[in-house]
């Protein structure tokens, strides 16, 4: 209520000043000096400097609000995705990508405020014009006209804008890559520098010839709208001049025509861009609805059934299929796995042959096109989805590199447990990393930040798995390839601290451990081996039976022992 007031106070004033003044001039040419006029003329421009003062501050701070609420409450929206299914469609990244970016769009009470503000001064303008000549008021309708082509050209601007969002999500990952110190080496080493440009000179070419038509088009019309404007003051003011009416009512309304009409133009244009502003701010608010619709899935299960906190018998995936959005070939075909209760599991196979997008279906961020998985014989999909989520811990090749102090980046900002944490640092083999720090736990990580340490590879993939260790409660622990960046020694550590961890909680929840690894090496460890090849279950059992029985596992062991073939200390089998 405040800004609305503010805002149409803001609006009326310059017009009223204006038509003071051009009183006040009147008076001055017929009269001489006139105090009251001139004091009154002094009051309404300090007045409308005052409240010019305030009113933007006033208006800022309202869509500021809006706008981190929006944020607010897409980060929640985002958050609350338990499916991967978003990140697999262009048309939600682009969505997802412009609600980021336009959330100020959806202040659509700013913009009304704008628009009743522009309204009043428009209304304002019209009856002073009229209190010296009707025909002046004509003159309000002529200047809509250019300001409303101005507002089209501006409003198709933005549609061409909003159009070409895929090819600015291609270049800022053009331009990601350059300004990300990971890929320096590469881009410099292999020259890709140039075609990294041109991908960004794509989006930004395509971008302003279409910019530049819509400009032309519309620019032509703004121009006529403002040549029939001028010809129209000139008409209606030269009659005016030299009509009958008395010198001070000439001299009034000549000045109310130089005064007024330029902030008649000003506050039109503000009407017709506030318009389209809460138009663009119901397109937004469509697209938010959209992701917030998106976000309900049919495989949402029941929010009161949540997952048991410990197994007792096994996991079982019957017949399940999955082929990615716009794949023409299934990722997995017809996979049937028995997880026993409490069991470490190593799933093997060459690139490809669908081990990460078992993973995801395990933890739930996708469901499968075909097929179920059940958890001690109630069917995934029945379940709560979060909630199941919640009992799943996950270390990844490419985990999340979170740039916030380590002991946060670990225990999520929840720290229950020192202990604990401590445990995690050292099964991970991180605790003299974290206490050669500058502020121990307390170091922020990455680079981004003053003060920030950044991390090798290796390090931060350390960060990962101590996060997945420090989780409680987890009766299903994922970990796809979270050691690929460590040396042989270190991850053998690591798996056996791991292994151990496994071990315990398998015995006290039943808890299941899948490990994904192209060390076969690994597989030793495991009690039961999955091997996949292109999408489909090629064999399951011990590593020692699957040597001896299953050709394919045999050759892919092979390939890696070759190397050290000639090492009298490796062991084959």
């Amino acid at each position: 209520m405040l800004a609305t007031s503010i805002s149409v106070v803001q609006a009326i004033l310059p017009v009223l000043a204006s038509w003071a003044v051009a009183i006040a001039i009147s008076t001055v040419l017929i009269s001489g000096a006139d105090l009251s006029a001139l004091s009154m003329c002094v009051v309404l421009i300090l007045l409308s400097a005052a409240i010019a003062r305030i009113g933007p501050i006033v208006s800022e701070s309202l869509q500021d609000a809006v706008e981190r609420q929006v944020r607010l409450e897409l980060s929640i929206q985002m958050e609350a995705r338990t499916s991967l299914s978003t990140f697999f469609s262009a048309k939600a990244l682009d969505n997802l990508r412009l609600l980021d970016r336009d959330a100020y769009r959806l202040s659509g009470i700013h913009q009304l405020i704008l628009g009743i503000s522009a309204l009043a001064s428009v209304t304002v303008a019209v009856i002073a014009l009229a209190t010296v000549d009707a025909r002046l008021a004509w003159l309000v309708p002529l200047a809509v006209l250019p300001c409303l082509a101005a507002a089209i050209a501006d409003f198709r601007a933005g549609q061409i804008w909003l159009g070409n969002e895929a090819f600015r999500r291609d270049a800022d990952s053009a331009t990601d890559i350059l300004n990300d110190p990971r890929h320096a080496l590469e881009v410099r080493a292999f020259g890709l520098l140039l075609p990294l440009l041109k991908v960004v000179s794509r989006s930004q070419d395509r971008q302003a010839i279409l910019m530049l038509r819509s400009r032309h088009r519309h620019g032509a019309a703004e121009l006529v709208g403002v040549v029939a404007l001028s010809f129209a003051m000139l008409a209606v003011t030269l009659p005016l001049a030299t009509s009958a009416m008395s010198a001070s009512n000439r001299t009034s309304a000549a000045s109310l025509v130089l005064l007024v009409i330029p902030q008649v133009f000003l506050a039109t244009r503000s009407l017709a861009a506030s318009l389209m502003g809460v138009i663009d701010g119901a397109n937004t608010f469509l697209r938010m609805l959209w992701i917030r619709d998106t976000n309900t899935e049919r495989s949402e299960g029941s929010p009161e059934l949540g997952p048991p906190s410990s197994l007792v018998e096994e996991l079982v995936l019957s017949g399940v299929t999955y082929t990615y959005p716009g794949s023409s070939s299934p990722a997995l075909l017809d996979v049937s796995l028995r997880l026993p209760a409490g069991a470490t599991v190593c799933l093997v196979g060459e690139n490809g042959s669908g081990k990460s997008t078992l993973v995801n279906i395990l933890a739930g961020l996708i469901a499968p096109s075909t097929g179920t998985v059940e958890v001690d014989g109630t069917r995934l999909e029945e379940f709560d989805r979060r909630s199941w989520q919640r009992h799943v811990t996950a270390g990844f090749q490419q985990g999340a590199r979170f740039e916030i102090p380590i002991e946060d980046s670990i225990s999520g900002g929840k720290l229950a447990s020192a202990h604990r944490l401590e445990s995690a640092l050292k099964a991970s083999l991180l605790t003299d990393i974290v206490h050669s720090l500058p502020n121990g736990k307390d170091t922020v990580l990455g680079h981004r930040f003053r003060g920030a340490i950044n991390l090798s590879g290796g390090q931060w993939q350390r960060v990962a798995l101590a996060r997945a260790i420090y989780k409680e409660g987890a009766i299903v622990s994922l970990l796809d390839e979270p050691t690929s960046a460590l040396d042989p020694e270190t991850e053998v550590q690591i798996y056996t601290n791991f292994g151990r961890i496994a071990r315990a909680t398998g015995e006290t929840a039943g808890a299941i451990t899948v490990f994904v690894s192209h060390r076969l090496s690994t597989a030793r460890q495991a009690d039961l081996v999955v091997v996949l090849d292109r999408g489909r279950v090629a064999g399951v059992g011990k590593h020692e039976e699957l040597l001896a029985c299953l050709p394919h596992y045999r050759l892919l062991f092979d390939r890696q022992a070759a190397p050290y073939a000639d090492d009298p200390g490796s062991q084959h089998g």
